[in-house]
């Protein structure tokens, strides 16, 4: 698809260093978590509201590093990339380490707003999720779409994409992950 071809190259082009050059160093003390499988929604918290092998942690050396991978992992930004690049089942460390990460001065300029949809998704996620549902619970993440999108705004500005690709990402795969 052309245009996931140019949303790839302009991550790319807008990144000097991917996730794996910032994270897990032994000094890092922020921390975050990830399920490292898939569906039609990835999900990334401070703190999952379950235990599982299936959880991946990862360290920063700053919150507002930890904070926008978070909202990263949830964007449907992410979902293109992993559905791309990935088997859309499983979310190695690997992939998410390979993703073009911005530098840390254009993310304090943006401190503010990282911090406010960070707390969004959060809040929005931990309110969807369901403890007795499944074999640890689920989150209904289709219910937290509307921050999604205002992630998904957010990056596009972060890695110079135009309206037209904001849209489609926005968009991508809506036909089965409806909000």
């Amino acid at each position: 698809n052309s245009i996931i071809r140019s949303v790839l190259l302009k991550l790319k082009e807008n990144s000097a260093i991917v996730i794996k050059d910032r994270i897990n160093k032994k000094s890092f003390k922020e921390v975050m978590e990830f399920r490292k499988t898939g569906g039609y929604w990835l999900n990334a918290l401070e703190k999952m509201p379950y235990k599982s092998t299936k959880i991946e942690l990862i360290k920063f050396e700053n919150s507002v590093e930890k904070d926008f991978c978070i909202l990263l992992i949830n964007s449907s930004l992410f979902y293109v990339y992993w559905s791309t690049y990935g088997n859309l089942r499983d979310f190695p460390l690997s992939l998410l380490e390979k993703f073009p990460f911005p530098q840390l001065e254009i993310l304090n300029k943006n401190r503010v707003k990282i911090e406010k949809l960070r707390e969004n998704i959060s809040k929005c996620l931990l309110s969807s999720f369901i403890a007795d549902t499944g074999r640890v619970g689920e989150f209904r993440t289709a219910t937290c779409k509307n921050v999604i999108n205002d992630i998904d705004q957010f990056l596009g500005e972060i890695y110079g994409l135009n309206k037209k690709e904001i849209e489609f990402i926005e968009k991508y795969d809506n036909h089965i992950r409806k909000s």
